[in-house]
């Protein structure tokens, strides 16, 4: 979910959390299944998934075998991505998206999931690639390809850390981690509100120390008190004691 960021930025993310709230430290990648922060470089989504997985390689991700949460030890496992129909989009290659968008008549794209190892380096996903169920939509928040690098003429994506997308379908979701059974509770944001939630964070560069940060979240929290109260929108503001 989230978060959706590459797996380098997820320790780094916990780290502002915890720093945000007074904690000064944080275990080397652990997982904070929802966004705390906004990535310039990050597009973000809402999508329905299709059942269709098409051949997407690697692109230029440099990534390991096994050591991952749900990698594989296959040396030689093919890497698929799976088709998506947006139906909004905003943040980092947006008019790339609507030019192609355009053209073709259509808007699927390709989303290729990635598991994360200890060291926060991108693994070989290991489950189905065809990993959110079909026919849900959800909130995607994922790096775009660059254009010699996609699925045929699909714009493709990079799912780093896979296990928190889409919100909220990720296998977090799915199993209730991290309180994310609040979803299953009628306690969670809805896809619209999450979508914007994501779009009204701080970018992740443009806060200069906690207090900034606590200042934006809790200005946010105090426009929109109903959503504030909703997971995840009720962790962050949690951390920031709004």
């Amino acid at each position: 979910m989230i978060i959706r960021v590459p797996p380098i930025l997820i320790s780094t993310l916990v780290a502002i959390a915890l720093f945000a709230s007074g904690t000064r430290s944080a275990p080397p990648c652990s997982i904070v299944p929802f966004p705390v922060a906004r990535d310039s470089q990050t597009t973000v989504f809402i999508a329905r998934a299709t059942g269709d997985t098409i051949y997407a390689g690697a692109g230029t991700v440099r990534y390991r075998v096994g050591g991952g949460h749900w990698s594989t030890n296959r040396n030689d496992r093919r890497i698929f991505g799976q088709r998506v129909v947006i139906s909004r989009f905003a943040g980092a290659g947006t008019d790339s998206l609507r030019s192609v968008f355009a053209r073709r008549g259509d808007s699927s794209v390709v989303v290729t999931p990635w598991d994360y190892d200890a060291g926060c380096e991108p693994a070989v996903w290991g489950r189905s690639f065809a990993w959110t169920p079909r026919d849900s939509v959800g909130v995607f928040t994922v790096l775009l390809r660059n254009r010699r690098h996609w699925a045929g003429d699909s714009p493709t994506f990079d799912a780093f850390a896979a296990d928190i997308e889409p919100y909220p379908h990720s296998i977090f979701y799915q199993h209730g981690y991290h309180d994310t059974g609040a979803e299953e509770r009628g306690e969670s944001l809805t896809i619209e509100e999450f979508f914007e939630f994501y779009l009204s964070l701080p970018p992740f560069d443009s806060y200069p120390d906690s207090l900034g940060y606590r200042k934006a979240i809790c200005a946010w929290a105090a426009a929109h008190p109903t959503q504030a109260k909703r997971f995840p929108a009720s962790r962050v503001t949690k951390w920031e004691r709004c």
